[in-house]
């Protein structure tokens, strides 16, 4: 598992050490769009449409495919992370009734990493690569859960109707 880890660390380090601006365009693309619109249709859309045929309620559907997502990544070291992320995602998705919502908030986390790798690799800000994963900053991960919670509870108090009765 530890192989697979690094191997996976080192080719995704390549893809962000690139410098070129046509570099950052087809990153943006490739890890940021393609897996925003590809994950979001399978996970959420399509599995947990799926799964609650299968289960009653919106927790268990969730859950699953959360950890089917996480699990579909390899990266096994980073699993509790990109569960947390499914769980946020799934919930975005059935509670705003909507794939585009979690398909935004992937494309915006995957982005970001794109973004502020390039910015760091072409000296414009001052975060080494290393730094851009390690959670060293409480604040930046108190920052980055409140910021999640409040999304969550604001799509939570918009969500139609329909839902609200069939949970």
């Amino acid at each position: 598992m530890r192989n697979t880890e690094e191997t996976a660390t080192r080719l995704t380090k390549q893809f962000l050490e690139a410098r070129e601006n046509k570099d950052l365009i087809i990153n943006f693309l490739m890890i940021g769009i393609l897996p925003a619109i590809g994950e979001e249709l399978l996970f959420r859309s399509a599995l947990i449409g799926i799964l609650r045929k299968m289960f009653k309620g919106i927790h268990w559907p969730v859950i699953i495919s959360a950890i089917v997502f996480s699990a579909f990544h390899l990266q096994f070291f980073g699993f509790v992370p990109r569960f947390a992320l499914g769980l946020v995602l799934g919930y975005l998705f059935v509670w705003s009734g909507s794939v585009w919502v979690p398909m935004l908030a992937h494309l915006v986390n995957n982005g970001t990493v794109v973004v502020v790798s390039w910015l760091s690799v072409n000296k414009i800000i001052d975060v080494g690569l290393d730094e851009l994963a390690d959670f060293g900053s409480w604040i930046a991960v108190v920052i980055s859960v409140l910021a999640c919670v409040l999304i969550l509870y604001l799509t939570f108090r918009t969500r139609p109707v329909e839902e609200i009765q069939t949970e």
